[in-house]
């Protein structure tokens, strides 16, 4: 008849020491946290991070505040030229501010700001 083994024995030829279960422990352990902390770094500093994403989101935001801007821009254009396409008035104005052009017997006067000293009250023609 074949001998029996007790649970106590080990099943393996070589005897298992008791510090070396807590170093297979440790080093998993070790090896988990190792794993868990690269990913959260990778989540946080990597290509498709967090700091990323958030960084991202501000430049659209930029943009999305730069094209209302621009919305505003495109509307006011579209009727400076609907004005200028329909009415007179716009054409003649824009002549004047633009060009420096008047109508005939028109006298145009040239005011020239001057600048006051604070102390002497000389003027300083710029």
């Amino acid at each position: 008849m074949s001998p029996v083994r007790s649970e106590t024995e080990p099943r393996s030829s070589r005897p298992v020491s008791k510090t070396e279960t807590p170093l297979k422990r440790k080093a998993v352990t070790l090896a988990l946290f190792l794993i868990l902390a690269a990913s959260a770094l990778n989540a946080l500093f990597g290509d498709r991070g967090l700091l990323v994403l958030l960084k991202v989101r501000q430049e659209i935001e930029s943009l999305d505040r730069e094209i209302a801007m621009l919305r505003v821009e495109n509307q006011r254009i579209l009727e400076e030229i609907h004005s200028l396409k329909t009415s007179p008035l716009a054409v003649e104005r824009l002549a004047r501010e633009n060009l420096g052009l008047v109508k005939p017997g028109e006298v145009v006067l040239l005011i020239m700001e001057t600048e006051v000293g604070p102390t002497t009250g000389v003027d300083r023609r710029k």
